[in-house]
């Protein structure tokens, strides 16, 4: 008795169901390696309520979804072969999406990144602002403490002086 030859068009539905079960099994597993062994659920995150964590169930969909593109131009002519083929294409199909994920996920870092570099720019521009504002201010009371002294205006330089209004 040899290997059964499988056509994809008339497969019998035991076969359908045993790569759909190994391309959740390929799904599943790039799931766990890329979270480090532990099935992360879908959701918001505690932290950053802007991140939405797929989850195990987008990888396992997104696999089937891989598979499924794979059977159709590939043949498989044995049973270890179509189900090598859908766990190959769950894995391959879910990792495709964690790298899109994560490279979407370092955009956005990056654009954050440069748009506190241009703010701290136009705060260092606002702190030099207020520093020559702080140097005229100083600039123009030593004109009119001169003044005052000059013109023998003293006791309204006393006056100033005795409120602290200048130095």
């Amino acid at each position: 008795m040899g290997a059964q030859s499988i056509m994809v068009v008339d497969m019998a539905w035991y076969h359908w169901i045993a790569f759909f079960l190994s391309a959740i099994i390929g799904g599943a597993a790039s799931s766990f390696v890329n979270n480090s062994g532990m099935a992360k659920m879908w959701g918001w995150e505690k932290q950053d309520k802007e991140n939405y964590k797929l989850g195990i169930i987008a990888d396992i969909l997104i696999g089937i979804a891989a598979s499924i593109g794979l059977l159709w131009t590939m043949t498989p002519q044995t049973v270890f072969q179509l189900l090598g083929i859908s766990a190959v294409g769950g894995y391959g199909g879910s990792s495709v999406l964690r790298a899109l994920v994560n490279k979407m996920e370092g955009q956005v870092a990056q654009m954050k990144a440069d748009d506190a570099k241009e703010e701290s720019k136009s705060n260092v521009g606002l702190y030099n602002n207020i520093n020559d504002l702080n140097e005229k201010s100083k600039d123009q009371l030593t004109k009119i403490k001169n003044y005052l002294i000059e013109n023998n205006k003293k006791e309204i330089y006393k006056d100033l002086y005795d409120k602290k209004l200048i130095e």
